[in-house]
């Protein structure tokens, strides 16, 4: 299973953050065997959708 964690950007003058810029990993083993099982361009279509999800972690059409 992917998780989403939280980067905060820190500003060397201690002023807040402007943006909060997410991060995608692939902590589970079982999450990675799968993707590598996955032949192409299907592999490449489903890791991109993944990777946008660090920019916008709610595309137009997701559901809570």
């Amino acid at each position: 299973m992917a998780s989403v964690g939280i980067s905060t950007i820190i500003y060397a003058n201690g002023s807040s953050p402007i943006a909060t810029k997410y991060r995608v990993e692939f902590l589970d083993r079982k999450t990675r065997r799968q993707l590598d099982r996955i032949h192409e361009p299907d592999f490449s279509r489903i890791t991109k959708a993944i990777l946008q999800l660090e920019n916008d972690p709610r595309p137009a059409g997701c559901r809570k």
